[in-house]
């Protein structure tokens, strides 16, 4: 949509409802599915899109649903089409090991669809060398379709568990693709969250993960720095985010108990990021507030209690930063950024269904995904 026939609209819409960020979120779906410029972060664009309609209830109501640019299916389709299947395997656990990344067979799904030939709408594409799945859109892809109600019966559940070991590097670390390449604890946070959503889908909570949970927690244990919170690294700055990440992880793996000595000062620690004076949460010391964190700092919070902290949140300041940050129906970053982003208005109203905005669907903190109407039981 042009962007000047786009402010005419929501110039016409009242801001003092969520109706301007609808319209702002339909708005962006539409480039989302169809956009090249970031051809590799579109499964991720789609999340946090999808995402806060989900979070808005605009999925629950058949009349919204029809205004949006593209019917649940197609955006089912469009998911699909992204992910990474070997016709000639059909369980990677009896591949013989190899040095070579390009012996093994990988389930997932890709950012982009740039090495796939497309076989047709609602079918998954061949695999070519070079062409791997990414642990962030593999999460990404599967949060979209349980948000829009799909059973995921043509995800690779098993497959997908089998190919979780080849991201993890000798020292326990997790990378995003299964050869040597990013890594950091977002990725041992999405491989965690895969594996709990596979092993739910499959119905047997009790299957391990095929990476080495032991050396994995091992190594991220030493991102926890001296001040409580957890770093990128081992002796690395403290980040709320990455506190996030790994407290999810450990969480989705069963493993929390492992920081149960170090719980009361990554408590003291999150709850220290609210700037009382100009409200809001910020994700390093010293650092100005930002929206983002609302969500990361409340939800690791969330995670620790297994219930909204609300004796730690001051819910009317950091409700008040948030208005502040809120332009053209979206939410921006900071209170002093002129444009709204999808990544901040998801989480700004993730906060909001945290503490339990009745307007929004319910967030489950852990996998950072609304529960809706659609959602199928597993």
């Amino acid at each position: 949509m042009d962007v000047k026939k786009m402010l005419k609209v929501l110039e016409s819409i009242p801001d003092d409802s969520f109706e301007r960020t609808i319209f702002y979120l339909s708005a962006n779906l539409q480039n989302c599915l169809k956009m090249q410029s970031m051809q590799s972060y579109r499964l991720t664009c789609a999340y946090f899109i999808i995402g806060s309609l989900s979070l808005l209830k605009v999925f629950d109501d058949q009349e919204q649903i029809d205004k949006l640019p593209f019917t649940k299916e197609q955006i089912i389709d469009w998911v699909y089409s992204f992910q990474i299947e070997d016709e000639n395997s059909e369980n990677d656990s009896d591949q013989d090991e190899s040095d070579s990344a390009l012996d093994h067979n990988y389930h997932g799904f890709r950012g982009d669809d740039f090495y796939s030939i497309k076989k047709d709408s609602k079918s998954q594409t061949h695999i070519h060398q070079g062409d791997f799945p990414h642990l962030a859109n593999t999460y990404s892809a599967i949060c979209v379709l349980k948000m829009l109600g799909d059973d995921l019966s043509r995800v690779n559940c098993e497959q997908i568990i089998q190919s979780l070991k080849y991201f993890q590097k000798e020292d326990g670390r997790i990378q995003c693709l299964p050869v040597d390449s990013e890594d950091d604890v977002r990725f041992a946070y999405c491989a965690a969250a895969i594996h709990k959503m596979m092993a739910e889908k499959l119905g047997d909570l009790d299957i391990p993960p095929s990476f080495d949970v032991d050396k994995m927690i091992e190594f991220y244990k030493n991102c926890l720095s001296y001040d409580g919170g957890f770093g990128w690294f081992p002796e690395s700055e403290s980040h709320a985010g990455l506190t996030y990440c790994l407290l999810g992880a450990f969480k989705c793996l069963g493993r929390l108990d492992d920081l149960s000595d170090d719980k009361e000062r990554i408590i003291e620690w999150l709850v220290s990021r609210q700037c009382m004076e100009t409200n809001g949460f910020q994700g390093r010391v010293n650092k100005i507030p930002d929206t983002c964190y609302c969500f990361w700092n409340s939800a690791s919070l969330a995670i620790l209690d297994n219930t909204f902290p609300t004796e730690f949140v001051h819910k009317e300041s950091i409700t008040e930063f948030c208005e502040d940050c809120k332009r053209f129906g979206g939410y921006a970053k900071l209170v002093f950024s002129e444009f709204p982003d999808i990544v901040h208005t998801y989480y700004t109203l993730a906060f909001y269904s945290l503490i339990e905005d009745e307007r929004l669907n319910k967030l489950d903190p852990l996998l950072a995904i609304p529960q809706t109407k659609l959602m199928l039981p597993t």
